[in-house]
């Protein structure tokens, strides 16, 4: 492999890690909107509280204010 080849591979890597968690947040935020709980959220996707709580404080995702 050349240097070229690793570099390309690890953005590309990292670019479906990226997708895959704007994803994730995407679907939080829909169902916090929603009025769903963090238990219901964890439940629904499969994960626990916690890392669900991880990700809402990480993104900063929470209930819009109308």
């Amino acid at each position: 492999f050349t240097i070229e080849d690793l570099l390309k591979h690890y953005l590309q890597k990292k670019f479906h890690i990226l997708e895959f968690l704007q994803k994730i947040c995407s679907l939080i935020q829909k169902k916090l909107e929603k009025g769903k709980t963090i238990s219901e959220i964890a439940d629904d996707l499969e994960d626990t509280e916690e890392n669900i709580s991880h990700l809402i404080e990480q993104f900063h995702l929470g209930r819009k204010e109308s």
